[in-house]
């Protein structure tokens, strides 16, 4: 069965189950069990410009999830910088061998248009939902420009990215999937998961939606929602809002800095030619989440160290960051 196929199969499913819950015996047996995935985030293939750009890197991210035996993996944005360009290495991705789940990053629609992303990735628009193992996981698209009262998707089609805009006009959800995902979370007979790329958790208006979204889904139908994803902050953070977790997914390859440094050798410097505004792990990061019933989460993250063992401090940076995700015992 396609991918996009199958989406629509499940999503038939999950519309028989707000209807006819009584019939969907196997969903409410699936969620009897813990469901563990794989999330990744912040890859940024970009070869030439950021290390670690050969296939070897997501390989050994793939090997993780299969050695795991996770019931899926998925990877939360900034997957590549050009969709079509780098097709075979998405589709190394895309055609493993367990199943794979796709979010939009603010980053994947720099090389071409976000039709060519979609296609990529395998997707019909940027925000869709799937069902895994009893739970409803709802991924939104925080990709949208906010300009002149309209929003516009980035990617060259709408011939803009999130570059020179202003701060409440960028990265912004849609009002039509605000609506959906109201919707989504109060009709759903399943414990449901938040994904996105952008984190949600802030006090700017798209984040106080969600973050209202859910509380009122919580409230009409208590542990509703169990845990908000996303990746885009390239650090390990977990924040819990209203008794939700919001879990920040680290990169699974650097930390962006805006200042230049001279901490790598020259010969780094004229492989990459943006090596000099990063700090780079030496670990290609993802973790492994648990969902338990009850409505409890766990995560086993992973520990690395920053490339070429060179401190942060080294390149001026004097924020903390850590080039590692850490593990997250089965409580809020």
């Amino acid at each position: 069965m396609g991918d996009l196929h199958r989406r629509e199969f499940l999503a038939g499913i999950g519309a028989l189950c707000a209807t006819r819950s009584f019939e969907c015996i196997g969903a409410s047996v699936a969620a009897q069990r813990p469901l563990r995935f794989l999330a990744v985030a912040d890859i940024h293939y970009r070869p030439g410009v950021f290390p670690h750009d050969n296939r070897e890197w997501l390989e050994r991210i793939l090997a993780r999830a299969e050695a795991e035996n996770v019931d899926f993996a998925i990877q939360l944005g900034d997957f590549v910088h050009a969709a079509k360009r780098d097709r075979a290495y998405v589709d190394l991705w895309n055609d493993s061998r367990i199943q794979v789940q796709n979010v939009v990053g603010n980053h994947d629609d720099d090389g071409g248009s976000h039709s060519e992303t979609l296609e990529a990735f395998r997707l019909e628009r940027g925000w869709y939902s799937f069902e895994s193992g009893g739970f409803r996981f709802l991924v939104l698209d925080t990709n949208y420009a906010l300009i002149d009262g309209r929003y516009i998707h980035y990617g060259k089609d709408g011939r803009l990215s999130g570059k020179c805009l202003e701060p409440d006009s960028k990265m912004r959800l849609h009002p039509e999937e605000i609506e959906w995902l109201e919707e989504e979370l109060l009709k759903s007979t399943l414990p449901c998961v938040v994904v996105s790329h952008k984190p949600l958790d802030g006090t700017d208006p798209d984040s106080r939606a969600v973050q209202k979204a859910i509380e009122t889904a919580n409230k009409a139908n208590p542990g509703r929602v169990v845990l908000a994803l996303n990746g885009h902050r390239h650090s390990d953070r977990w924040n819990v809002v209203d008794g939700v977790p919001f879990f920040t997914v680290n990169s699974a390859n650097h930390h962006w800095i805006a200042t230049r440094h001279t901490a790598y050798p020259r010969e780094d410097v004229e492989r990459w030619r943006e090596i000099d505004h990063i700090i780079a792990y030496d670990t290609p990061l993802s973790a492994i989440v648990t969902l338990h019933p009850g409505g409890t989460v766990s995560v086993v993250g992973q520990e690395g160290r920053f490339w070429r063992d060179i401190d942060p401090a080294e390149m001026g940076w004097r924020g903390r960051i850590s080039p590692s995700i850490a593990n997250r015992p089965a409580k809020l």
